[in-house]
């Protein structure tokens, strides 16, 4: 029997919001579960969110915060939500990453991160890139289909030019 496990394997929908500390192996098993991610929270242990369509939501925070996306596995979705200002550094298989209304994802000199799916930027989001322009390297790699809805703003700090392909 594992004695380290905070929640495990439930066939239920769990909702998890860490604001804190939360020390211990999180196997949420069947289910569209959610684990929601407060600016400041640590988690000490593993989070694998099992079958089902589960989502990391990040939350609302005064400065911008970093989540690793190499930790938890098993999960479809990300979100940065309403309010919500990260960056993401590491490598995660998430079939969708969405910027909601009021959310920004910051993208800073030096860190870099890749999701396997889709990115959707939604309306009155932002993407701001900031720092040395000449050591971003790339910041964020997506392997699959980028969606910037009408509205949406993307800035980079301090000014560069850029060039794009548009199809």
């Amino acid at each position: 029997e594992d004695h380290e496990c905070v929640i495990r394997h439930t066939e239920g929908v769990e909702v998890i919001e860490n604001q804190g500390l939360i020390q211990g192996k999180l196997l949420l098993g069947a289910g569209d579960d959610v684990y929601r991610v407060g600016p400041v929270s640590t988690l000490d242990g593993s989070l694998d969110g099992g079958t089902g369509s589960d989502t990391l939501e990040l939350l609302l925070g005064s400065a911008p915060s970093a989540f690793d996306l190499a930790g938890p596995v098993g999960f479809e979705r990300l979100t940065i939500e309403s309010g919500g200002r990260w960056s993401l550094v590491g490598s995660g298989a998430l079939a969708e990453t969405v910027v909601e209304p009021l959310g920004a994802l910051w993208l800073v000199s030096g860190q870099s991160a890749s999701v396997t799916g889709n990115l959707l930027q939604q309306a009155n989001s932002l993407i701001q890139a900031e720092g040395d322009p000449t050591s971003w390297g790339v910041p964020l790699q997506v392997a699959g289909t980028v969606t910037l809805e009408a509205g949406a703003f993307v800035q980079f700090l301090p000014s560069v030019p850029v060039t794009a392909d548009a199809r």
